[in-house]
């Protein structure tokens, strides 16, 4: 028994993204830009790996830190919930 989801859980996830995607403009907005968050924080993990001349401490838990956002995110748009932050997150965004 695979813990990877399959035939009929890939096809639910991508019709409730999709359909999510849609209908909640603000909850998918706030996962692109958690996963933006992400793919930059991977970015300076690996400039920092490429520079020997000290530890990556800070950039591996900016980069677990963004993962975690990342998936309250996802799982945010796919059970269609807004929390607070995000609220605020979006009203902010409209504002500047």
């Amino acid at each position: 028994m695979s813990s990877q989801p399959e035939g009929e859980g890939l096809i639910q996830a991508t019709f409730r993204l999709a359909m999510h995607s849609k209908s909640c403009p603000d909850l998918k907005r706030a996962e692109a830009q958690a996963r933006l968050r992400l793919a930059s924080a991977i970015i300076a993990l690996d400039d920092a790996h490429l520079s020997d001349e000290r530890h990556t401490f800070m950039e591996q838990a900016a980069v677990e830190n963004a993962l975690g956002e990342y998936g309250n995110a996802l799982a945010s748009l796919l059970r269609k919930e807004h929390s607070e932050r995000e609220t605020d997150d979006y009203r902010e965004a409209r504002q500047s």
